[in-house]
């Protein structure tokens, strides 16, 4: 695979690079992910001659049935560069360069982004984190607004609302009597103009490289993106990542730091909140439904067993919504 990789760049490369001076020779290296999860897809990272970082990025599927995903991440990034409404965000992600295959299997090509993933713990940035945080949600609430459309009516509510509600109570019967209140009030939007995005889908620091400053941001593998979704799910992701992971906790905690402790992070999904024109109906039904959404997929490809985390948070984030329904989330302290 190396071999034929290197000798298709090097026959194509007027074609992958044409503003780049064709290199005298290659050289290709397999990435290996960390973890013990059997990654769907197999990355090599491709150097020019006497070059310190790669030049592309070469993707190609490890299974069949992942085949059409990374097609689809692959026409997403082309719509950032193709797209009048995207296109003012493509420099923050990569370039597509060429689609084909090699030795049977499926080959996208895309150029390389620079930078570094923001560290939780363990050694020192030359920024600081929340700062890096506020960037990477910034952007983010950029690329909502401007993918973003409203839509209404019931059929839509069922596909937005209720099919996440059913397949989570599909999969953990004893949430079918506790969700029933989050579905009444997901009907009960069914006259209202409800926003939908793209969605990355893993909006989380390994898909997130900082530059030399916390503002140059560059978003990565876009392989689980929707393009019809709810707002708020991937910045949720994001907080909560970033909150369980520097400070420990769990779930259930890190929720409430996100939303109403840490000043810092309810300040940033403030702002994200007002720049959605998200109402308040809505805005308190999209926490329980991300976890609800977690639930539901992570049970089908992990299993019951690597759901239960969320589990316990969606049922503890429900107890305190029923003690607390008049806390607003959003609000300063």
């Amino acid at each position: 695979m190396l071999t034929s990789l290197k000798k298709l760049c090097l026959s194509r490369w007027s074609e992958i690079c044409p503003d780049l001076p064709a290199p005298q020779d290659l050289k290709v290296v397999a990435y290996l992910p960390a973890g013990r999860i059997i990654h769907p897809k197999f990355i090599f990272l491709i150097f020019s001659e006497n070059s310190r970082e790669p030049v592309l990025i070469a993707k190609t599927p490890s299974r069949p049935d992942y085949a059409p995903t990374m097609k689809s991440a692959f026409d997403m990034l082309r719509e950032f560069y193709s797209s009048s409404r995207l296109k003012d965000l493509a420099s923050s992600v990569p370039r597509p360069l060429y689609e084909g295959e090699i030795q049977g299997l499926p080959l996208f090509l895309e150029s390389y982004c620079p930078g570094r993933t923001l560290p939780l713990r363990g050694y020192h940035l030359r920024y600081e984190p929340y700062r890096c945080f506020a960037s990477a949600a910034a952007w983010l609430k950029q690329f909502h607004m401007k993918s973003g459309e409203t839509t209404a009516g019931e059929e839509e509510i069922n596909r937005l609302f209720i099919s996440l509600i059913r397949t989570a109570a599909s999969a953990f019967p004893e949430l079918e009597e506790r969700l029933k209140p989050l579905q009444e009030e997901c009907l009960a939007l069914a006259d209202k103009s409800i926003p939908v995005v793209y969605s990355h889908g893993d909006y989380t620091a390994k898909n997130i490289l900082f530059g030399r400053d916390a503002e140059d941001v560059k978003i990565i593998d876009w392989e689980r993106h929707q393009k019809r979704d709810l707002p708020l799910f991937d910045l949720i992701k994001l907080s909560l990542w970033f909150i369980c992971g520097r400070k420990g906790v769990s779930l259930s905690e890190g929720l409430k730091d996100c939303f109403l402790n840490d000043r810092r992070i309810k300040a940033v999904i403030k702002d994200y909140l007002a720049g959605m024109a998200i109402e308040r109906d809505l805005e308190r039904l999209l926490i329980p439904l991300y976890l609800v959404k977690r639930i539901g997929a992570i049970q089908k490809n992990r299993g019951k067993e690597a759901a239960q985390g969320h589990l316990e948070c969606l049922l503890a984030w429900l107890d305190f919504r029923s003690e607390n329904s008049g806390v607003r989330s959003q609000e300063s302290e």
